[in-house]
């Protein structure tokens, strides 16, 4: 993909995350005012475990991507998509078996175990059609992926809305989200091997050709080392929600998703950037381009620091006031709580531009080490500035001290030890 081909893909990708931000924020509005503060955190705290249902394929979706992206033909890999989907298809298996015999031990399932059953029951089952986002990026479609969670958003907003003038049930909440979700996801699987094989082909006798699930193992071996990062990342940044939830109090936990929702903005249009970059960044390591990888390493340093600055100015001006706007006043944070997730966010970012070049290169030993100890010290962390009265800002404060040395660790590696070494 050429340098215009690339900023092309990447301002279409940004305008369809542009929009499922902003269907996305004015869907909690509509929550926060129809369920209340304490009903808004408990449906939060209900969705935000989803993300571990991400854990399932064992990284395996990653290095799929990284295999598609490097292949000279995309269609040359269809028999090991077709294997990978078989391989999703067992584990989602087996994780629900999993979830119905272990998940009493969460105090969500406990509480609502209809809604929680209906949410991740269907979820795990139909994860294997989340292959689509790995075939898309590998094609380097990552704009095609976004349009489909613009639509995702836009058909919630309006379930939502309908919802508004009736009465408002976390069951039907749970029905009508997962309902639209499995239609986007169906939607989206057919385009992706729609686009990677074409129309002449059979899709479906592939598919079910058992023979090709062998092809998929060798994937394991790196899959697993980036199930590790992931582990760490889902624990380090999206468990704050159910932390709070557990501690603290319902009311608790809907102030920190709201603010956890803000600055998941930048942090979101940030990995739109990072994800178009990746399938480019395997390329340049394909061919040994060392002059073009250096060039997408200070591009992307150029853009951390036009971010943090941007999101500092705007975190001291208006975070406060546009939080307590947006909840309709139901909502009030300080300013020094708004300034630490503009810290973990900075880390965050200055840690992906580098993590990077170092996941695309497949290597993962010192971010597995690194992001394994802080994932071992981040309960006892928070606990302790729990003791100290932080309160909700306990999350992000912990995983803002735990990850700097991985932000250094993958930028001085990813210059010295992956663009250095290309020849």
């Amino acid at each position: 993909m050429s340098s215009k081909a690339t900023r092309t893909e990447v301002i279409k990708s940004l305008i369809s995350r542009f929009i499922s931000l902003g269907l996305g924020f004015s869907t909690v509005a509509i929550l926060i005012r129809a369920l209340g503060v304490t009903g808004y955190g408990t449906w939060a705290t209900l969705i935000s475990l989803l993300a571990w249902v991400q854990l399932s394929d064992f990284g395996v979706g990653h290095v799929l991507k990284n295999r598609i992206a490097s292949a000279p033909n995309p269609s040359n890999v269809f028999k090991l998509v077709c294997g990978v989907f078989q391989l999703y298809t067992l584990i989602g298996a087996f994780i629900a078996l999993l979830l119905y015999l272990l998940g009493d031990f969460l105090i969500i399932v406990n509480e609502y175990k209809t809604e929680a059953y209906i949410v991740y029951f269907s979820t795990i089952i139909f994860f294997p059609l989340t292959i689509s986002t790995s075939i898309l990026q590998g094609c380097r479609k990552n704009s095609i992926c976004l349009l489909f969670g613009a639509g995702q958003a836009l058909l919630w907003l309006i379930f939502i809305s309908v919802l508004f003038y009736l009465k408002i049930s976390l069951l039907i909440l749970s029905i009508g989200y997962i309902s639209i979700l499995l239609f986007v996801s169906t939607v989206q699987f057919w385009v992706a091997l729609r686009i990677l094989v074409g129309t002449k082909l059979n899709i479906f006798r592939y598919i079910i050709d058992l023979s090709y699930l062998k092809l998929a193992y060798p994937l394991f071996g790196v899959g697993i080392k980036f199930i590790a990062l992931q582990l760490s990342s889902i624990i380090l940044f999206s468990m704050g929600t159910y932390l709070t939830y557990s501690n603290l109090s319902p009311e608790a936990a809907a102030e920190y998703d709201v603010l956890f929702k803000c600055y998941q903005i930048p942090l979101t249009l940030f990995n739109v950037v990072i994800s178009i970059y990746w399938v480019e960044i395997a390329r340049l390591i394909s061919e040994n381009n060392r002059v073009v990888l250096q060039k997408k390493y200070k591009e992307l340093q150029f853009i951390v620091l036009i971010v943090s600055i941007t999101l500092l100015g705007l975190s001291i001006l208006f975070a406060p006031w546009f939080v307590n706007l947006y909840s309709s006043g139901k909502i009030a944070i300080k300013l020094t709580t708004a300034l630490i997730f503009w810290l973990l966010t900075t880390i965050q970012i200055s840690s992906y531009a580098g993590a990077v070049f170092l996941n695309a290169a497949e290597k993962l030993k010192g971010q597995i080490i690194l992001s394994t100890l802080a994932t071992i010290l981040l309960i006892p962390l928070v606990l302790f500035f729990y003791s100290r009265d932080v309160g909700f800002s306990s999350v992000p404060l912990a995983s803002a001290l735990l990850i700097t040395p991985n932000l250094i660790y993958c930028n001085w590696t990813a210059y010295h030890h992956v663009i250095k070494k290309t020849i």
